[in-house]
């Protein structure tokens, strides 16, 4: 199952995007500032929306 997630953009304004199925870690790092939190706020919604889940 795939799970892609974008990550941000080159410095071209290209998208990085990534398969979080395949990722053993990620490793989340930066100053004070640089959207650590943005990040994985996109991360999670990528998922909540990708994967559904039916109780």
């Amino acid at each position: 199952m795939e799970l892609p997630i974008c990550i941000g953009q080159d410095i071209y304004g290209n998208p990085i995007s990534l398969d979080f199925s395949v990722l053993e870690t990620l490793l989340i790092s930066g100053e004070i500032g640089a959207g650590k939190s943005s990040l994985m706020r996109g991360i999670l919604t990528t998922m909540n929306k990708k994967v559904r889940t039916f109780v």
